[in-house]
């Protein structure tokens, strides 16, 4: 039985020089059903014409900018902003499937007592790349879990208990957020259903900061540290 049929959802778009792919990342969020009642684009300080792309959507979405900080200062300032009791990101590279929102908010309000949901998340190659950089990438076949930020839907009552991603790395401040969660006892499933599509595209944060996959293993570590100090 439902408990709560009144969850209202916020909707996060990080975006930094993504204008070519952030108008199909928004219809993707607008086109949902339930339609969240929120949507936050935060420009970290892009170059391109992202603001007039952000812009033609404004309202029913709001845009906010700020000097380029980073995907995680993005979502921060974007959670800051946002009234939903219910908290889901979208990266401006990818896009929603079209029953994410019902799959994903169906459960949370039918089981008060979890604090997240994600989902299956498939990827597929951006139509702009090349065949030669298609043969340099290896990407998963099929549906894989989706503990990524664009296919988990979150209750704001567990940022208040983790805080806000980590600022002190380059990539992987969901992962560094995640790992935390679950130590404070995060109570979260993973749908079934496909939610998401990544896009694969040569200006990838994983790829355009290959150099920053240390940070990986320094969250991995500052994880089994903290796990040795409480047993």
């Amino acid at each position: 039985m439902i408990q709560n049929a009144r969850e209202s959802v916020s909707v996060i778009i990080p975006v930094f020089n993504r204008s070519r792919y952030l108008k199909e990342a928004i219809n993707s969020v607008l086109g949902q059903d339930p339609r969240p009642e929120e949507l936050i684009i935060v420009d970290d300080g892009s170059t391109d014409d992202t603001k007039e792309a952000a812009y033609g959507f404004v309202p029913p979405a709001r845009y906010i900018h700020q000097n380029h900080a980073g995907a995680a200062a993005a979502r921060n300032n974007g959670i800051r902003a946002s009234r939903g009791s219910l908290i889901a990101f979208l990266d401006s590279d990818d896009v929603w499937t079209a029953g994410k929102m019902h799959v994903q908010k169906r459960l949370l309000e039918e089981h008060p007592e979890l604090d997240m949901v994600a989902g299956m998340v498939e990827s597929f190659f951006s139509t702009d790349i090349s065949e030669i950089f298609k043969q340099n990438i290896r990407m998963p076949g099929g549906a894989l879990s989706g503990l990524v930020p664009s296919a988990v839907v979150i209750r704001r009552r567990l940022f208040d208990r983790v805080g806000l991603f980590p600022l002190d790395t380059e990539i992987g401040e969901f992962i560094a957020w995640f790992l935390k969660a679950r130590e404070l006892g995060c109570r979260y499933v993973v749908a079934p259903e496909v939610v998401a599509k990544r896009r694969v595209h040569d200006h990838n944060l994983g790829i355009e900061k290959s150099y920053a996959k240390n940070d990986y293993l320094r969250i991995i570590k500052a994880a089994m540290e903290r796990r040795r100090k409480d047993e």
